[in-house]
């Protein structure tokens, strides 16, 4: 017999048994790796800018933006680890 995959609200998959693990379908996570995509494509977009043209020397602003991205990026690791899976048991 085959099995699908079906979505369950946190509380039936023990979910708020802790308070530091996030619903892989919250809408804060969802909000939240949508940010990490919109910060992914800056990053597309401004990295080969400024490595052929060179257009970020002397704008403080985007070596800041670059910065906070690379941030995000990093807590965005350790929001993964603590991210529900949805398995086919549910």
């Amino acid at each position: 017999m085959r099995r699908y995959l079906t979505l369950k609200t946190p509380d039936e998959a023990n979910i708020g048994d802790s308070d530091f693990i996030v619903s892989f379908n919250s809408p804060k996570r969802i909000y939240w790796d949508t940010l990490i995509l919109l910060m992914a494509m800056w990053n597309c977009i401004e990295t080969p800018l400024s490595l052929a043209f060179g257009a970020t020397e002397g704008l403080m602003v985007i070596v800041i933006i670059n910065y906070v991205i690379d941030l995000f990026f990093y807590f965005d690791i350790m929001v993964a680890f603590r991210t529900s899976i949805l398995t086919y048991d549910g």
